[in-house]
């Protein structure tokens, strides 16, 4: 048990602890000045740093549209700002003997807030200089925060190029903006009011949101203009908002009646094409590639990868059979890789006497196209051409007569072998063919003098006549030899050579020219 002394020793500590308590935590006095607000009509605020001491009634009410922690200075920024967007961030510094006014983007001078130092703190004055008012300035400034979103928005909206309009249930128009009145003048007439109705929306209340694509007429009929149509179910009205797609309705024309062109252009080819996404499975296909490959339309359409239609051509015999099977997919892989860089190029000769002409080029995003186009005339044209090449040959190198033949620029064409017999040349079998300046340059070199060779070589460029008349020239060897040139087809001339022994079988040759 606690004597007498004891108890009272207690209660003196709980006494003193008690008042030092209370001295620490109670919120500190405002000056007398300051803590009065003249009147509840006043909106002001008192502010210790950012953190709000106390308010007036009015700065109560206007406290209520604040989002976040009411206390706090940037909380009354925020709602300040809408009408003094250079309401400080923080309490300013250097208040003291210079307070800061400002006033209303709205409303001019009629508004300001004013912020002063008063003893260390910081008090915010919202005040509303209308005469004769009946609301507070808290309640001014709420009405006139929204009277400026409402001015924003409706210049918004009017200001919009894009026709915005409202109807009700029953899908009549209540409101338009001046885009709907302008588009309906110019497709009903100079009278329209812009409340008739120019989309044709099925059914009064559109799924929340309804996106359509919808086209409205002009007055004369001479153009149809598209929109895409969004519109917005409220509780009561339905906003519709449309956005003008003319370019894009315009663009999918143009690119629709391109691939139709080139879907005719493909179809009328004789080049088979085929063409390989980037997942290589055949993705499109002309008919000349069903007839070129005898493969059936119904196996292209199943678009076959690129393996399984070689696959089927290699079948049907319509590449060449590989020599080793075992590696021809590997050899498939190599064309894959030689076709996506543009390299493939391959000649097929087929058992069946045809000639195809196989290339592979690259395709954007990483496809691949294959022409498979028949050449069997053109080989076959080119072969008889190279046969009669090798028949004409045949026939100059059996004559007595050694010929060399050059064309107007004076390159030869050709020469048979008598004609290497004498000069001891081999012309075919040089880097580049020779000129008559060349000819000429060894004639010479092989003969005694003679102004013949520089008469031919003037004939031969610019058709300088007497040069169809035989001249004696004599070798260094002392071979004899006649020479005379002739003009023939094509403006090319021919130059004959001949055993000077055999001249007079010969008879004289004319200028045909």
């Amino acid at each position: 048990m606690l004597d007498l002394q004891s108890f009272l020793g207690i209660c003196a500590i709980s006494l003193i602890a008690a008042a030092l308590t209370f001295r620490f935590v109670q919120k500190p006095q405002a000056d007398p000045t300051i803590s009065v607000f003249n009147g509840n009509e006043e909106t002001r605020f008192l502010y210790n740093g950012s953190d709000l001491l106390n308010a007036s009634d009015s700065g109560e009410v206007l406290l209520d549209m604040a989002e976040g922690d009411r206390t706090d200075w940037y909380q009354m920024a925020k709602l300040l700002r809408p009408r003094f967007p250079d309401f400080p961030d923080v309490p300013p510094p250097g208040l003291s003997g210079n307070p800061l006014t400002l006033e209303s983007i709205d409303m001019g001078g009629d508004s300001t807030v004013l912020i002063e130092d008063i003893n260390g703190l910081t008090r915010v004055s919202l005040i509303d200089n209308t005469p004769n008012r009946t609301q507070s300035a808290a309640d001014l400034h709420q009405r006139r925060v929204w009277e400026a979103q409402i001015d924003t928005l409706n210049s918004a909206v009017q200001g919009s190029p894009y026709p915005i309009w409202q109807t009700d249930a029953h899908g009549r128009v209540k409101w338009a903006n001046s885009a709907y009145e302008m588009l309906a003048r110019a497709c009903i007439g100079p009278n329209a009011e812009g409340h008739e109705s120019l989309f044709e929306l099925t059914g009064s209340k559109p799924p929340v949101p309804s996106r359509k694509r919808l086209s409205v007429t002009l007055k004369n009929g001479s153009e149809c203009l598209w929109y895409d149509v969004t519109s917005s179910l409220t509780d009561k009205f339905t906003m519709h908002y449309a956005t003008d797609i003319n370019a894009v309705v315009q663009a999918e024309i143009a690119q629709r009646n391109f691939v139709q062109t080139l879907t005719k252009t493909f179809a009328q080819l004789s080049i088979g094409l085929a063409i390989f996404d980037r997942k290589r499975e055949l993705a499109l296909f002309n008919p000349a590639l069903a007839d070129l490959t005898h493969l059936s339309v119904e196996f292209l359409s199943k678009r076959p990868s690129l393996h399984d239609f070689f696959d089927r051509l290699r079948d049907n015999q319509t590449m060449p059979e590989p020599k080793n099977y075992n590696s021809w997919l590997d050899e498939m892989d190599d064309l894959i890789d030689a076709a996506s860089d543009g390299r493939y190029l391959e000649t097929w000769h087929l058992p069946t006497g045809l000639t195809y002409r196989v290339s592979g080029r690259p395709h954007p995003d990483g496809a691949m196209a294959f022409l498979i186009e028949d050449i069997s005339a053109e080989m076959s044209l080119t072969r008889r051409f190279r046969a009669d090449l090798e028949l004409n040959q045949s026939v100059l190198n059996h004559l007595n007569l050694a010929v060399a033949v050059f064309s107007s620029s004076g390159q030869m064409y050709f020469c048979n072998s008598m004609y290497c017999e004498i000069w001891k040349t081999e012309p075919d079998y040089g880097l580049t063919e020779p000129t008559i300046r060349d000819s000429v340059q060894h004639w010479k070199g092989a003969s005694l003098p003679s102004p013949r060779w520089d008469e031919i070589a003037q004939f031969v460029t610019t058709a300088t006549p007497n040069c169809d008349q035989q001249v004696p020239v004599r070798l260094k060897d002392g071979t004899n030899l006649t020479t005379w040139a002739r003009r023939i087809g094509g403006g090319a001339t021919m130059v004959l050579f001949e055993y000077a022994q055999q001249v007079e079988m010969q008879p004289k040759l004319v200028d045909s020219a």
